[in-house]
């Protein structure tokens, strides 16, 4: 038995209907509405309250200096190193 011939199924048949004309909407007075409750939500914010920051180090003078001399132990060694290489290279080539 096909649907349509089914005792339960009712055809439907189908009717064009004009589309119904809509009012233009008052985009002046919407506009103004809008901005109002703008305005009141901006009333209503509280600002942002910076907080101060403090980026001073925890390092103190004594640190640095501490670690300044490390830094020129180091440049020290490798001159020196540096120095040894190329006198080892230059004793090593040079005639007896």
């Amino acid at each position: 038995m096909l649907k349509s011939q089914s005792p339960y199924h009712k055809p439907q048949v189908e009717v064009f209907e004009h589309p119904r004309a809509t009012p233009i909407p008052d985009f002046e007075s919407m506009h103004i509405k809008f901005a109002e409750e703008l305005e009141a939500r901006k009333k209503l914010n509280q600002p942002t309250i910076p907080v101060p920051l403090n980026i001073a180090t925890t390092k103190t003078p004594m640190e640095h200096e501490e670690l300044n001399k490390v830094n020129q132990y180091e440049a020290k060694r490798k001159g020196i190193e540096a120095i040894d290489a190329r006198l080892k290279k230059i004793l090593s080539t040079a005639p007896n």
